[in-house]
């Protein structure tokens, strides 16, 4: 659930402070007043706020010195400037500040201003929203017995892994992977795989299509794993590819069951095979043996040929068991 928007007032103007309390309070935001800096960095240190209103003049300090604190202390909070005596230097320095979202001049316009107040709320529910999904996104993921990650096609293609499976599947921390076409990880696949991988990777992106594909990886222990990576690219609004959002499964275990069950078969056949010409050779010597049995019949039994054709009986013999 997002937190609650709340919106801090800061003008030393303590009629003003109260209009513009007033005006927000009637719309249903939550606020606080504070009239001089220290107040408000006090306040900001108990309490989240969203939004702070802030007067470029205040007793103790200048208006966009505080909001450089504020925003030290918290987080995402974001800035409009009020003053009554505006300045070109004055409204330079506020919009060279991220957090400054406008300079207003006193008398505010009010259906501007609860526009703007609208806009930074609106915006803040959105990171809150998107923030707090991503820690769901990161608890489902710390479940489960693969890598999961995100690569940013906008950020030279930065990895980010939503999970702690690196290490325990590579071997390396994320601090030691390097940049490569398509993602950290690519300079540690096996080269002769990594040309596939990228082409398999580009065309995806470049069609806005899903992709699935086998490599193999060398891991820092100097083994050789097998890697199993699905992944589909997302897109933004305006048509451009945003980022990558993948997992990426340790099949090592399968491809060495099924290296070890191609060995067997392999076995198998050639077994096979031999029990095919045992039996074939079995046949010629059949007829072999039949041959010198007749042979045996037109020889002097005692002679030197009825020796010779015993020997060849005995031989074949043999040869058959």
């Amino acid at each position: 659930m997002a937190r609650e928007f709340t919106i801090l007032i800061v003008d030393d103007d303590q009629d003003m402070a109260s209009n513009l309390q007033d005006i927000l309070n009637l719309e249903g935001y939550t606020t606080a007043v504070a009239y001089e800096g220290q107040t408000a960095l006090a306040l900001c240190r108990e309490k989240d706020f969203g939004l702070a209103i802030v007067d470029i003049k205040l007793p103790d300090m200048s208006g966009t010195e505080l909001t450089k604190q504020l925003s030290e202390i918290s987080h995402g909070i974001e800035h409009i400037i009020i003053t009554g005596y505006w300045s070109m230097g004055s409204a330079i320095e506020a919009v060279g500040q991220r957090d400054i979202v406008s300079y207003e001049i006193k008398p505010v316009d009010r259906d501007r201003f609860l526009t703007l107040v609208e806009q930074v709320m609106k915006r803040r529910q959105a990171e809150e929203a998107l923030r707090e999904s991503e820690n769901s996104y990161r608890t489902l993921a710390e479940n489960l017995p693969m890598i999961v990650y995100r690569v940013f096609i906008r950020e030279n293609n930065r990895m980010e892994f939503f999970n702690s499976m690196l290490q325990s599947m590579t071997g390396y921390h994320t601090e030691e992977l390097m940049v490569g076409q398509v993602c950290s990880i690519e300079p540690f696949i096996v080269s002769e795989d990594q040309a596939d991988v990228v082409r398999t990777v580009e065309n995806a992106v470049a069609q806005n299509e899903p992709f699935e594909l086998e490599y193999r990886f060398k891991h820092k222990d100097g083994s050789l794993r097998y890697f199993s990576e699905r992944g589909r690219p997302i897109y933004e609004t305006d048509g451009n590819p945003l980022y990558i959002d993948g997992v990426i499964y340790d099949i090592t275990e399968r491809r060495q069951m099924e290296e070890e069950r191609q060995k067997i078969e392999r076995l198998e056949s050639i077994g096979t095979l031999a029990g095919g010409i045992a039996h074939d050779f079995n046949n010629l010597l059949v007829g072999v043996m039949m041959n010198v049995s007749l042979a045996k019949r037109y020889v002097e039994p005692k002679g030197q040929v009825a020796d010779r054709l015993l020997d060849a009986e005995k031989a074949c013999l043999e040869a058959k068991t």
